[in-house]
């Protein structure tokens, strides 16, 4: 008997998929691969909520600089309290944008899916619990306004950015930064899930005339009945 296969189809029988953690079969491992690859010795870890990406990023072996951005009060306590038990971890408790403005932001019950614009329907449908509940003050700056001092020492910056449909407002406010980037890693959506969101189609042409390319896809979000994906995870790094 194939042990190996027998163990495969044991899980799957349970409902489980393990998958080997390979360059292959693994996104964390490709993210890790790619950031040694690159030399990336900064992270801008932009709509960091209380985190997960940054402490992800430990986890799988980054050791780098991380710099996080988050605009919710709650989510920033937390992300204050968990940058505290990490090395080369700086966080900011402001959004980020194309224009500095005071604004609000929309609070959504699982805090996740929080955002500055409004939702649509779809993706309420998918996710409920994603529903808004309450309204907060916020500040916005831009990456351009960001303090060189901040920057000036790190030569490969990759810019992440998980801001819930508002992803093109803080590339558009990082004009100035773009030309020390060298990684992107973006949410994007196949469907519109907030109004006036741009959609995968032309963000992706806009990336790739910003002289980046597409290196890798994860999928993060789709309709929990018909399997429909609605938004992914996209990893760019410059062309030169």
């Amino acid at each position: 008997m194939d042990f190996k296969l027998f163990t495969q189809n044991f899980l799957t029988y349970l409902g489980l998929d393990v998958k080997s953690y390979n360059l292959k079969n693994s996104f964390n491992f490709r993210l890790k691969h790619f950031l040694d690859l690159k030399q990336i010795d900064c992270v801008l870890d932009v709509g960091a909520n209380s985190g997960q990406f940054a402490l992800n990023l430990r986890r799988i072996g980054y050791k780098g600089q991380i710099i996080s951005f988050e605009p919710i009060t709650s989510a920033y306590n937390e992300l204050k309290k968990n940058s505290k038990k990490v090395k080369n971890w700086e966080v900011f408790n402001f959004a980020l944008g194309d224009i500095e403005e005071e604004t609000e932001i929309n609070i959504s019950q699982n805090s996740l899916s929080s955002s500055i614009m409004n939702m649509e329907k779809e993706h309420l449908i998918s996710e409920p619990k994603s529903k808004y509940i309450r309204r907060e003050k916020i500040s916005i700056k831009t990456l351009n306004n960001l303090d060189n001092e901040i920057l000036k020492k790190f030569k490969n910056i990759y810019l992440k950015i998980d801001t819930q449909g508002y992803e093109e407002k803080v590339l558009n406010g990082a004009t100035n930064l773009i030309r020390l980037i060298k990684g992107l890693q973006l949410e994007m959506s196949i469907y519109p899930m907030y109004e006036g969101q741009l959609l995968f189609s032309k963000f992706y042409e806009n990336i790739e005339n910003l002289d980046f390319e597409l290196w890798d896809i994860k999928r993060t979000f789709s309709n929990p009945e018909t399997g429909k994906i609605l938004q992914i995870d996209a990893i760019f790094f410059k062309k030169s």
